[in-house]
C-alpha cells in the first residue's frame, strides 16, 4: 500500500498523525510490524519449549511497547487533538496482550502499564510547543483548504481569476497547527503582513479581502503605467507640428 501511495487507515486523524511523523507513517508501521513479529515468533516457539527466558523476552517487549503507546496516544490527545483510529486499535491490541500476560501470572507486565500512565500523564502536564508551520513563512498570503470543500474551491477560483499570488496548502497536512489556534473550519486565509498578521475564516470574508487586494493591485498597476510612460509619448511641442 505504501508503494501505491495508499494507507491502511484512510481517516482524517490517521492522515494528520502521519503528516507529523518525520518520514511519514512508514516510520510507525515498521516498528509496529517488528514488535508484533517478535511477539508472534517468541510466543509460537514458547508453545513448544516453555522456557522462562522466552517468557522474559515477551514480557520485556510488552513492557517496552506500552510506554511507547503512551507517547503516541498522548500526542494525539494533547498535541494534535485528533484520534488516529488505526493507532488506537494497535494500542487496544497491546492492552489485551498485556492483560492476558498478567492474568497468566506475569505480574511484571504491570510495570508496562505504569510506564504508559506516566508517559501519557507527562504529555498532559508538560504540553509541547505548538505545532510549527513552515508554510506561513513562504509568502504573504497562505490559503488552507480542503479538497472536499466547495467554499475552498470558490476561493481558489477567485485567486486564479484575479491572478493573485496565494500559496495554497492542504489543511489536513497542518491540522495540528490550525487546531492549536482553535480553528476547525476551512477555508482559512493567513495574511503575513510583516509585523501585522491576520487570519480570515470563511469564503465570504476571504473573498472580500482578496477583492480588496485585487482592486488596489489594479490601481497600483494603472498608476505605475501612467507615471512610467515616456514623457514625449502622445504629445506635441508647442508651436511646432506634431511628430509621430
Amino acid at each position: 500500500m505504501q508503494l501505491l501511495s495508499s494507507s491502511l487507515c484512510g481517516t482524517e486523524g490517521c492522515r494528520i498523525v502521519a503528516s507529523h511523523a518525520r518520514y511519514g507513517d512508514i516510520t510507525m508501521l515498521l516498528p509496529g510490524i517488528a514488535v508484533f513479529s517478535i511477539l508472534a515468533s517468541l510466543s509460537g516457539i514458547n508453545l513448544f519449549l516453555r522456557e522462562k527466558r522466552l517468557d522474559l523476552l515477551i514480557n520485556v517487549t510488552l513492557i517496552t511497547a506500552l510506554p511507547a503507546e503512551g507517547f503516541l496516544v498522548g500526542y494525539q490527545a494533547f498535541r494534535i487533538h485528533t484520534p488516529c483510529v488505526f493507532c488506537l486499535l494497535v494500542f487496544t491490541v497491546f492492552v489485551i496482550l498485556g492483560v492476558m500476560r498478567i492474568a497468566g501470572g506475569h505480574k511484571e507486565v504491570i510495570s508496562g502499564f505504569a510506564g504508559f500512565i506516566i508517559t501519557f500523564s507527562l504529555f498532559y502536564l508538560v504540553l509541547p510547543a505548538a505545532n510549527n508551520c513552515d508554510c506561513i513563512r513562504n509568502g504573504r498570503l497562505i490559503l488552507f483548504y480542503s479538497e472536499v470543500c466547495e467554499h475552498c474551491e470558490a476561493v481558489k477560483k477567485l485567486c486564479r481569476d484575479c491572478d493573485l499570488q496565494v500559496n495554497q496548502v492542504p489543511a489536513k497536512e497542518h491540522g495540528g497547527f490550525l487546531k492549536a489556534m482553535n480553528i476547525n473550519e476551512v477555508p482559512v486565509l493567513f495574511v503575513n503582513d510583516g509585523t501585522e498578521k491576520r487570519i480570515l475564516i470563511g469564503e465570504a470574508r476571504i473573498k472580500k479581502y482578496l477583492l480588496y487586494i485585487d482592486s488596489n493591485k489594479k490601481m497600483s498597476e494603472w498608476m505605475s503605467e501612467v507615471f512610467s510612460s515616456s514623457a514625449h509619448a502622445s504629445t506635441c511641442k508647442i508651436g511646432k507640428p506634431c511628430e509621430d
